[in-house]
């Protein structure tokens, strides 16, 4: 998907179960299923992965909040890869936040929007449209976004930034605007918590050219869509779940 032939490593942080969401319910509505061992083997194998890390959701101290295991998973992911970065001496000049339950959509776009400068300090992501609902802050994709390797590493933090917010709400966390209640984490989303650090943390963001994917959502799933030649169905199904 690139211009040209790239090296390309994997690393993921996941957990041992799988917290289905209910579509048209609120955020913290979703069903907790076991992962197979089985799945956790075949991820491993189909993308080689130099880095994984499987997590107990059942300890997971902040599962009641819908985006913290999702943030928490970016921030592991990221210090696997800042190892494995330190243990062999380079850095990545690219870094992409993506998740694995997606399909792609690849018909009209035959290469990846990778900028043939990455900016340090800056966030390349597909949308940053105003999302009414969530006081009309900018929302960041928390599917796919991208960057050069140290800024990537500052926006991992983010879990780490919110859970002290939350813990704190009586005194104030540094990065939180003094106009700011903390009680406001509560209700934004993924996206716009996303663009929230960025602004605090100093850094920057830019639109890209945009990428074709849909989340694959159980229903699909429970169909038997195939990713290939069911890609329109897939992406119908996924577009209706938010309607």
């Amino acid at each position: 998907m690139f211009h040209k032939p790239v090296r390309t490593d994997f690393f993921m942080h996941t957990w041992n179960k799988n917290t289905w969401r209910y579509p048209k319910k609120h955020h913290q509505e979703f069903k907790i299923l076991p992962i197979d061992d089985k799945d956790i083997d075949f991820m491993c194998n189909a993308y080689d992965l130099k880095g994984y890390k499987v997590g107990d959701f059942e300890k997971y101290p902040n599962s009641s909040y819908p985006w913290d295991p999702l943030f928490y998973s970016f921030d592991q992911s990221m210090i696997l890869k800042r190892d494995y970065e330190l243990d062999h001496g380079f850095e990545y000049d690219l870094v992409i936040k993506i998740r694995p339950d997606i399909v792609y959509d690849i018909s009209g776009q035959k290469t990846f929007p990778y900028q043939n400068i990455i900016e340090p300090g800056k966030i390349y992501t597909s949308n940053t449209s105003l999302f009414p609902r969530e006081f009309l802050r900018p929302n960041i994709d928390d599917v796919i976004f991208f960057g050069d390797s140290p800024t990537m590493d500052m926006i991992s933090t983010l879990w780490r930034n919110i859970t002290k917010a939350r813990k704190d709400l009586g005194a104030r966390d540094p990065l939180l605007p003094k106009c700011e209640n903390p009680d406001i984490l509560t209700y934004l989303g993924p996206g716009t918590l996303i663009h929230r650090h960025i602004t605090n943390t100093g850094l920057g963001y830019e639109k890209s050219q945009s990428i074709g994917y849909i989340v694959l959502r159980k229903t699909a799933t429970d169909l038997n869509l195939d990713t290939v030649d069911d890609i329109e169905e897939i992406f119908k199904i996924g577009r209706d779940w938010y309607v």
